[in-house]
């Protein structure tokens, strides 16, 4: 039989420690954890308020306009450039043709002998004319000025100085061509009934028409109206005068 287990003996006085054994590897590194579920978002703050802005500052005075600065001296003129060359002349261009030809100028004549006629019809003095030849235009026109001191012999009577185109008295009227002496177209002369004897110079302008283009002689032609009645013609004129 065993025998009654004896008192504990007094714990001994504690050892001194030991030294650190040295430190072991370390373990493999677990696996991460799953990421844990975000949290929910916060109340957005409220925003404070905006400040007052500050009264507009007042205008500042504009200040004096400065004086203007003086204008500066004008440069001297350059010298004058050289002459460019002559340019070569351009070619003469073709000559125009040849315009028309112009009419004659004026053709006058003049008897100055004072002489009379009885003559009722026109006709020649006993000096003829005064006459010129003149050229009528293509136009047929000619423009005749009569000149002469008429002197009526006798009271009531009268005197007309014509003009035929053909160099004859009192000429002949051909349609086209020639013209007679014709009191409508004359210088006349008529004496009052009671006058005295008088002389008067005057002059009568006509147009001629309707004659033949080419050369034509126009003489003065005289007349006198009613039986026994005389005229008297002193320095005698025609001019013919062709027109375009």
């Amino acid at each position: 039989m065993i025998g009654a287990t004896g008192a504990t003996g007094a714990t001994g006085a504690t050892g001194q420690a030991g030294t650190n054994g040295t430190n072991g590897t370390n373990g493999v590194t677990g696996a991460t954890g799953a990421t844990g579920a975000t949290g929910a978002t916060g109340q957005a703050g409220t925003n404070g308020t905006n400040g007052q802005n500050g009264a507009t500052g007042a205008t500042g005075a504009t200040g004096a306009t400065g004086q203007a600065g003086t204008n500066g001296t004008n440069g001297a003129t350059g010298p004058t450039g050289a002459t460019g060359q002559a340019g070569t002349n351009g070619t003469n261009g073709a000559t125009g043709p040849t315009g028309a030809t112009g009419v004659a100028g004026v053709t006058a004549a003049t008897v100055a002998t004072e002489q009379a006629t009885a003559s009722t019809t026109f006709t020649n003095l006993t000096t003829p004319g005064p006459e010129v030849t003149v050229t009528v235009p293509s136009s047929g026109n000619v423009l005749v000025i009569l000149t002469a001191s008429i002197e009526v012999k006798d009271n009531g009577g009268f005197g007309n100085m014509g003009v035929s185109t053909n160099g004859a008295c009192p000429g002949t009227t051909e349609a086209n061509k020639n013209i007679s002496a014709t009191v409508e177209k004359s210088l006349g002369l008529k004496e009052a009934a009671v006058a005295a004897e008088d002389a008067h110079v005057a002059s009568a302008t006509y147009e001629l028409s309707g004659l033949s283009a080419g050369s034509h002689k126009f003489i003065a032609c005289y007349e006198t109206g009613g039986s026994l009645k005389e005229a008297a013609f002193k320095y005698r004129n025609i001019l013919v005068m062709p027109l375009p």
